[in-house]
């Protein structure tokens, strides 16, 4: 047990270096291409943990297990990465004496980056009413990755979006200001040195950590549900909270959590299906049974609640509490999904309501658009 323990500690820690190896590349390169085509770069190389999961167990046709994994790492995003993000960037912000911070806003690129989980979530409520996912939504899907890809590449930076080099760690202060040539280079080395380390540590990561769990009496949809998102998630909440700690950084931390989330549901759900069928050796459906579709349902209502409290282009200290709390109760009362399903579609309808009075044309969209204004 003890060199399971040392395996888990160590191989953890070479994850958190790969993941600031990756920070420290996407921060720079942010300086040079469209901020969210940075952050989509760098959050397709931190789910590389992630993707190695899933792909076992849809290789193994294991259903259950992978509706588990992929619900449980998107609700780990937002239930947990996004307020632990306000969290501590309001307590780096109470440290320096700068008082509570209550809000947290926008720019116009980072409010498009959000909308695109707006269709994600309003295809797989298709996917959802009709029960089955079949490797043509696999395709659609992966379809729709690619031209958020396009779209986000084209997106302007404004002046908000800009960080002052006071503001960056050395090393990518020193990274920005050295000749192109260099500068490419040394780019381009921490993406490859951090991704390479990521996927090379994802396996003995996770089992490792699927050891520990079994010997401490954790079942096996427990881990995969929590325990294995938790660990394949760990190089992008390494990053993002590192941001969140850093002044005028912490909207970029949520912008990366978004872009692992619009990865995952796009990108690597669309996977499964064609590993799916793969694995099987013909054209294969795979077919939801009630308890895999509540776990989906509940999964697109908290994503839709998130863009929801975003109808402003604000995320506020209440609505993170609020994302919080519900999914903690959902992390310690798995039992209670249906209760769940209804608190979080009435909280939904709530916000929507609430914001459409005060506000009828949302502002995350006026920016967006503002977002892929020619200039």
């Amino acid at each position: 047990m003890d060199t399971v323990l040392f395996s888990a500690i160590f191989t953890a820690l070479l994850v958190v270096f790969a993941a600031i190896l990756l920070g420290w590349a996407a921060e720079a390169l942010e300086k040079f291409i469209a901020p969210g085509l940075a952050l989509a770069l760098l959050a397709l190389l931190q789910t590389l943990p992630e993707y190695t999961v899933e792909a076992v167990i849809a290789w193994s046709k294991n259903t259950s297990l992978m509706v588990a994994n992929l619900t449980g790492s998107l609700r780990l995003l937002l239930g947990f990465g996004w307020p632990m993000i306000f969290f501590i960037a309001a307590i780096s912000r109470a440290v320096r004496g700068r008082g509570f911070l209550r809000v947290l806003e926008l720019s116009p690129h980072q409010a498009l980056e959000t909308m695109f989980l707006l269709p994600a979530v309003i295809y797989f409520m298709f996917i959802w009413i009709k029960g089955t996912m079949t490797p043509v939504d696999g395709v659609i899907l992966i379809a729709m990755f690619l031209v958020f890809i396009k779209v986000i590449s084209k997106a302007k930076v404004t002046a908000t979006d800009e960080v002052e080099e006071s503001d960056m760690p050395k090393v990518v202060k020193g990274i920005v200001n050295s000749s192109k040539r260099r500068r490419n280079f040394y780019i381009a080395g921490l993406f490859v040195v951090g991704g390479a380390a990521i996927f090379i540590v994802a396996h003995p990561f996770v089992e490792s950590l699927k050891t520990l769990a079994v010997s401490w009496g954790i079942s096996e949809f427990l881990f995969i549900q929590w325990v294995a998102p938790f660990v394949s998630e760990f190089p992008e909440k390494t990053t993002a909270f590192m941001w969140a700690s850093r002044p005028n950084k912490a909207t970029t931390g949520m912008m990366n959590m978004v872009s692992s989330n619009l990865n995952q549901w796009m990108l690597l759900a669309g996977s499964l299906p064609l590993i799916f069928s793969i694995s099987s050796g013909a054209y294969s459906v795979i077919a939801f049974d009630a308890h895999q579709l509540e776990e989906i349902i509940l999964t697109i209502l908290q994503t839709a609640m998130v863009m929801a409290c975003m109808w402003d282009a604000k995320i506020t200290w209440w609505e993170v509490t609020l994302i919080f709390a519900l999914w903690v109760v959902g992390f310690f009362f798995p039992m209670e999904r249906a209760h769940l399903i209804y608190a979080h579609l009435v909280a939904f309808a709530l916000i929507i309501v609430i914001s459409f009075i005060y506000q009828p044309v949302p502002e995350i969209w006026r920016r967006a658009r503002a977002a892929l204004r020619p200039n």
